[in-house]
């Protein structure tokens, strides 16, 4: 299992910790007005659900090497449930203290302390809820030939933290001009993929069941690192 899958894990929970606000204002507001109107909603955050569509183009082949469908639960401080539904199953989730990744077609689980896969400071800051858009990027409007039909206009953030740029060159956030939602994402991995996100049934702020961030390892499953104690007697 390579760490470089879980830093673009971390580099798309980024994403997702700051394109599920509205932004208040018009689209022809400054850029000063949109950001801060995603970094207080942003702040007014404690727990979101959204179902994504992820698409994933290889430049060097030159085609969509992967797509794929799922839900994400987030509450702070830390914890998030990413679901991969189609077209196989997988669970990412972060409980606040350790990162696990299960895979149930080889039934492993990789446990990750969180201190030790995040890519630098930043991606710890926005899911403890400590981030600060234009403290830690540097944000820039983007014109598209297409956005006059799609009712849309982006954005692009710029990782500051030299960490965080290693695994995430660039964050685009696609936002809707209609209700001032943030509808998609982009940003380049460390292989120099381009990951696509749409996202949908967007609820903010709903009631979360905790045990959606408490990782059971299942029955028979193989823990690439050592579990504790405690962990081996609840999960005999």
């Amino acid at each position: 299992m390579d760490i470089h899958r879980y830093k673009t894990a971390f580099a798309s929970i980024i994403a997702l910790a700051v394109l599920l606000y509205a932004i208040p204002g018009t689209t022809g507001a400054q850029m000063d007005t949109v950001i801060n109107g995603l970094q207080k909603r942003y702040e007014k955050i404690t727990t979101y659900k959204v179902k994504f569509h992820q698409t994933l183009t290889s430049p060097v082949f030159k085609k969509v090497i992967r797509e794929a469908d799922g839900v994400i639960y987030y509450a702070k401080p830390g914890k998030i449930r990413w679901e991969y539904k189609k077209p196989e199953k997988r669970l990412y989730l972060m409980d606040g203290e350790f990162f696990w990744d299960y895979d149930p077609s080889s039934k492993l689980v990789m446990k990750v302390p969180m201190n030790d896969a995040l890519a630098g400071d930043v991606p710890h800051g926005f899911l403890f809820g400590a981030g600060n858009l234009k403290k830690d990027f540097k944000l820039k409007p983007l014109a598209k030939s297409d956005e006059s039909q799609s009712k849309t206009y982006s954005v692009s953030l710029v990782p500051k933290d030299k960490d965080l740029r290693s695994v995430l060159s660039d964050l685009v956030l696609v936002i809707s001009t209609e209700d001032y939602s943030v509808v998609g994402s982009s940003f380049t991995d460390a292989q120099g993929n381009v990951n696509e996100y749409t996202f949908s049934d967007i609820v903010i702020n709903p009631e979360l069941d905790p045990e959606l961030f408490r990782f059971k390892i299942p029955h028979g499953a193989k823990v690439i690192l050592p579990i504790t104690e405690s962990e081996q007697k609840a999960n005999p």
